[in-house]
């Protein structure tokens, strides 16, 4: 038996922190850089004559998907049909099957999991019998774990494999809280977790797994990214892989130089410290050796024109700067308020600033199919994380309007 376990896919997610401009070669390559990425897994699962392919969850950034992505995918699966390759999908948060919106038709290969938990079953090319088991998310949040779904493991099948989209061992969650604990119990082979960006096995006996995203799809996920992939033995255990497929890859790097030469010695010294033997995206943290930073770079660096400024001067090097800040400047957010008292503003924060509670309010606010773009936009914790930010300094800011008694 050989399969590929694949998660987190977010086919046309906008790549956040990026501006893609038109007839730009670097802009072209990381708008595509998300489908070449795919590409490569299909590639993959065909070189390597696996069995089967597992997506657990959010195959899609958002439910209203455009018609490229769709046949974008279509165009993929049909090349593992050709290829006598199986596919297994379950929806998750970003991607809930009760949408109302049908995808195009896709081939016989591919098993579209519901959400009624039944297992099927398929012979693998060297007749082991195996049964896959997965649920979709019918909503957008899912509060109590679907676990209880799962047919505990089957006694006529070599292999039963699970698929699943969820938090593990989370305290509170809207997305399908499960104890490691309950999905051991079931005794399957293999379980298939989506929605954890990083990839971690959190058990090896059974092996109980999150691949992570197929690439990093913002600042925050910085490193390579893939997916896992899985031969069983004679003995009926199995080998466990991480391989990397990403075509980008995010980074930060902290930076330490003098903000008073010369602009263009200020590019090459940064432009030397990049690393392009992977196409990568930058966030920089820029910090003055002498603790004197220039008040014109600053100026630049604040309103993004020296961003736009080193890509220019990088065109040259398989690198984008997606990011640039004043390193003094990026623990500012963590100050303590002066003039509101800290407990008030903790709490407030708390709760407008809840993923969760934010996102349901927007539910209820933009309710129509052209209102979804909304709803995705801030779907995003990065965009929440940069309102929270702006939203702190002006509350700091505005402590120098305030009338003294």
């Amino acid at each position: 038996m050989k399969f590929i376990h694949v998660a987190d896919s977010h086919l046309g997610n906008p790549l956040n922190g990026i501006t893609i401009k038109e007839d730009d070669p670097k802009s072209t390559f990381l708008f595509n850089s998300l489908f070449k990425t795919f590409i490569n897994i299909i590639d993959l699962a065909i070189s390597n004559d696996v069995d089967f392919i597992l997506f657990a969850g959010d195959l899609y950034n958002t439910t209203n998907r455009s018609i490229y992505v769709e046949d974008f995918l279509g165009k993929q699966f049909f090349r593992l049909k050709e290829k006598n390759i199986k596919v297994y999908i379950i929806h998750g948060n970003h991607d809930f099957s009760n949408d109302g919106i049908p995808h195009l038709p896709w081939g016989d290969n591919v098993v579209e999991f519901n959400n009624n938990g039944r297992a099927d079953i398929l012979e693998t090319k060297n007749q082991e019998k195996v049964a896959v088991v997965g649920i979709s998310y019918a909503d957008r949040h899912i509060e109590k774990s679907l676990l209880d779904k799962y047919q505990t493991r089957r006694d006529d099948v070599d292999y039963q494999i699970g698929l699943y989209h969820g938090e593990v061992d989370s305290n509170q969650s809207n997305y399908a809280p499960v104890k490691l604990e309950d999905i051991k119990i079931l005794g399957y082979d293999y379980f298939a977790l989506g929605h954890i960006h990083i990839a971690q096995v959190l058990s090896e006996n059974p092996y109980v797994a999150y691949s992570g995203s197929i690439q990093g799809l913002n600042k925050k996920e910085v490193g390579p990214h893939g997916v896992i992939y899985v031969q069983s033995n004679q003995d009926k255990t199995l080998n466990v892989e991480f391989i990397h497929t990403n075509e980008i890859e995010w980074k930060n790097l902290d930076i330490e130089l003098d903000t008073n030469q010369e602009l263009d010695l200020i590019m090459q010294t940064i432009k030397q410290k990049l690393d392009d033997s992977i196409f990568s995206v930058y966030s920089l943290n820029i910090k003055d050796i002498n603790n004197e930073f220039n008040d014109a770079l600053a100026v630049r660096i604040n309103f993004g024109t020296f961003k736009d400024e080193l890509n220019l001067f990088l065109e040259d090097k398989d690198v984008f700067v997606a990011n640039t800040d004043i390193a003094e400047n990026i623990d500012q957010e963590d100050d303590k308020l002066p003039d509101i008292d800290q407990a008030i503003w903790e709490q407030t924060a708390k709760e407008v600033f809840d993923g969760d509670i934010f996102l349901k309010e927007l539910i209820t606010r933009f309710k129509e199919p052209e209102e979804r773009f909304i709803v995705d936009y801030f779907n995003n914790s990065d965009i929440l994380h940069d309102i929270y930010k702006k939203t702190q300094s002006l509350i700091n800011n505005s402590k120098g309007d305030q009338d003294e008694d």
